[in-house]
């Protein structure tokens, strides 16, 4: 019999609180059980969010939203970064092949890197883009962190700022000056309660010009998120 049951007072209520005890206590009892496997952890790379790996010869490719970061993994305890690879918009997915990386951006079609690991340098995408634009996040919707995506055609002063749907401001992500080109921001939402947001740009100088080249325009988009915990 159940404890703290006594016979002919047993109610209901009492039944399912006791076998919502009971089976907390299995719960219990199976993740201690699983924390006596064969499975242990050897070494972590905790270097923002992961959306694809691929490994090839001890290194490890990770697609890390905006860029591809290649990992010396020989010794598992200590992984030694060799460079990143910045692409212009979000890395979907990885594949590995000898020294080459096939690396999909969701935006942006298909790369092809060659990492010489003899030079172990880091590297940009150095084109300029024909427009000042702001893209959608992603994943979306999200829990805890998402990846938002901007490209500037000159430098300007950015700002990228989060509000709530009544218009408080939650969170300032960028706000200084950015050269020309292709950017990528992690928003860790994990002090954040779920709801729809909304992320804003603005860019440019409204003292030199705007991303146009008009005096005292500038560029402004808005995009909506979903965070869903």
């Amino acid at each position: 019999m159940p404890r703290n049951l006594k016979p002919g007072k047993a109610s209901i209520v009492d039944f399912q609180i006791e076998l919502s005890l009971i089976n907390r206590e299995i719960t219990k009892q199976t993740y201690s059980n699983q924390s006596d496997s064969n499975t242990t952890l050897i070494g972590r790379w905790a270097n923002g969010p992961c959306y694809d790996v691929d490994v090839s010869d001890n290194i490890a490719y990770f697609g890390n939203g905006g860029y591809l970061e290649i990992v010396d993994i020989s010794d598992p305890a200590n992984p030694v970064e060799l460079g990143k690879i910045v692409t212009p918009l979000f890395i979907r997915c990885v594949a590995v092949s000898s020294n080459y990386a096939y690396v999909v951006d969701g935006y942006d079609g298909l790369y092809i890197i060659r990492n010489d690991l003899s030079v172990g340098i880091e590297e940009t995408d150095n084109r300029r883009p024909e427009q000042f634009k702001l893209l959608q996040n992603y994943p979306n919707p999200f829990n805890p962190i998402t990846v938002i995506l901007y490209q500037l055609s000159q430098s300007s002063f950015v700002t990228l700022e989060v509000y709530n749907i009544v218009g408080q401001l939650i969170e300032t992500l960028v706000n200084e000056r950015r050269n020309a080109g292709y950017y990528t921001v992690h928003w860790d939402t994990s002090k954040v309660v779920s709801g729809l947001y909304l992320f804003r740009i603005k860019a440019g100088d409204p003292s030199s010009g705007s991303p146009k080249g008009q005096a005292g325009q500038v560029f402004t988009e808005v995009k909506k998120c979903v965070l869903i915990k």
